[in-house]
């Protein structure tokens, strides 16, 4: 019985390795959100993500990797109150790490929508206001076109992501403000976080 198990193991592991490929590429975040009203006379927010990768195609539909995010984004107000005016900017840094599984679900000639399963772990700091820590688990779906056998391209739809976010926020203005817990679960929640910027990531992706 030992050998019929052994025998099945080596064959299973010569049919992912016969199929394999290493994979590397990455996505690009980018988000601009600018609010207007009678009090806030402008608070305008631009930012974006880089988040290379490395993964391992075990077979046609599914393949295992990280992500290695950064990100920046700096917000500037403008506050108008009784004629008198006050402005300034905040600055954000970030980064993450992220383990990931992807299905290809269904392929549609050169289309594909796949499934990608992401554990993450970040950390950003707001200058002189707050630093955050986080641990992730979601599921985003992602639409791509093969250009051809080695490339291709991506769209991430973060809008569209199913996950859970815990995140803890200490405060660093100096004021000895508690820390802040924060726990996020369902559709679409935060598509805009500390694992990503922007409801839609793009990316491209090389097999070789």
């Amino acid at each position: 019985m030992k050998k019929v198990i052994m025998t099945l193991a080596f064959a299973a592991a010569a049919v992912v390795g016969a199929n394999a490929q290493f994979l590397i590429g990455g996505n690009v975040g980018f988000e601009y959100d600018k609010t207007e009203n009678v009090t806030i006379t402008e608070d305008k927010t631009i930012g974006f993500e880089i988040a290379p990768k490395l993964g391992y195609q075990l077979n046609e539909n599914m393949s295992v990797g990280a992500y290695v995010g950064f990100g920046y984004a700096k917000n500037d107000w403008k506050n108008t109150v009784a004629g008198v005016t006050t402005k300034g900017d905040t600055k954000t840094t970030q980064f993450n790490i992220a383990p990931f599984f992807r299905y290809n679900c269904l392929n549609f000639g050169k289309f594909t929508v796949a499934a990608e399963a992401q554990l993450g772990f970040g950390y950003s700091k707001t200058a002189d206001v707050s630093k955050t820590t986080a641990f992730g688990i979601q599921v985003v779906p992602f639409l791509v076109y093969n250009l051809n056998e080695n490339w291709s391209i991506e769209a991430g739809l973060n809008f569209l992501d199913l996950g859970f976010t815990y995140a803890k926020t200490s405060d660093e203005t100096g004021a000895g403000l508690p820390d802040q817990k924060t726990t996020d679960f369902g559709i679409g929640v935060d598509a805009d976080n500390i694992f990503q910027v922007g409801a839609l990531q793009f990316g491209a992706t090389y097999k070789f």
